[in-house]
């Protein structure tokens, strides 16, 4: 019972194995590394850590048919093609088993987490930090009225989007910016003063006979 299980194991190793050969660059190198934690958790020769292997397998199976519906395509396919009867030896599960490959990428996966990072400007680059390559902003020197020194990109992206969304409208083309405050004219300045009332010489109102 132990050895069918045990071909079982092989059988779903080698599939997993194709399936991340078909993966992304960048999604290669994590999936190996669970592959190869989640085949150390478990003894090859009990019956039950046989079982919850298989069992574990079989899900990250599914998950990737789920994620990578079209890889599976091709993985099958290929297998298909390879062989009628679907027959995967054994030598292929044991490569996945002892890859030297998936041992170095731990150790030097390892020695990086080991690496002090000091204080510094880093970039991904290839799914590691790189420093002293990311694009610095450059300094703005004016004042912060009506957000002068917000990041240019950010306005950028802002007023593309609200042309997008149509908030500008046709009434503002070919128009400027509104005037600020501080350009508008003083409503509240202080008018012409009236003359004093005291001081006018106004005549006595002359009323004329009116003849009936």
């Amino acid at each position: 019972m132990c050895q069918i299980l045990k071909t079982q194991v092989r059988v779903l190793l080698s599939s997993v194995h194709q399936i991340i050969n078909k993966l992304p660059a960048t999604k290669q190198d994590l999936n190996k590394l669970q592959m190869q934690e989640l085949i150390k958790k478990y003894n090859p020769n009990s019956k039950d850590d046989l079982l919850k292997l298989q069992k574990d397998l079989q899900y990250k199976i599914n998950f990737f048919k789920l994620a990578y519906p079209n890889i599976i395509n091709q993985v099958e396919q290929q297998n298909q093609e390879q062989s009628s009867d679907k027959e995967i030896s054994n030598k292929e599960a044991d490569k996945m088993l002892h890859n030297s490959e998936i041992e170095n990428l731990i150790e030097q996966t390892d020695e990086e987490k080991n690496q002090k990072i000091g204080a510094g400007t880093y970039i991904m680059k290839d799914g590691k930090l790189v420093k002293g390559e990311a694009i610095k902003r450059e300094f703005v020197d004016w004042s912060n009225w009506f957000a002068a020194n917000v990041d240019p990109e950010d306005l950028k992206r802002h007023k593309e989007l609200m042309d997008r969304q149509h908030f500008g409208g046709p009434v503002w083309q070919g128009k400027g910016r509104p005037k600020s405050i501080i350009e508008e004219e003083n409503l509240y300045a202080p008018g012409e003063r009236e003359m004093n009332p005291y001081l006018k010489n106004d005549k006595e109102p002359v009323f004329e006979k009116v003849k009936r």
